[in-house]
């Protein structure tokens, strides 16, 4: 049952978890496409 309550706060953390590596990926997509088309139109 404590294990049950410790997966309960585990949840919400592996829910954080997740945020934050589609975070990272819609990032890494978001610079690897604008890198060539967007980026370069700026002058960087």
């Amino acid at each position: 049952m404590t294990r049950l309550k410790g997966n309960g706060g585990g949840g919400g953390r592996t829910v954080l978890i997740v945020i934050v590596i589609l975070l990272i990926l819609f990032l890494l997509a978001y610079f690897l496409y604008l890198k060539p088309q967007g980026i370069l139109n700026l002058g960087f």
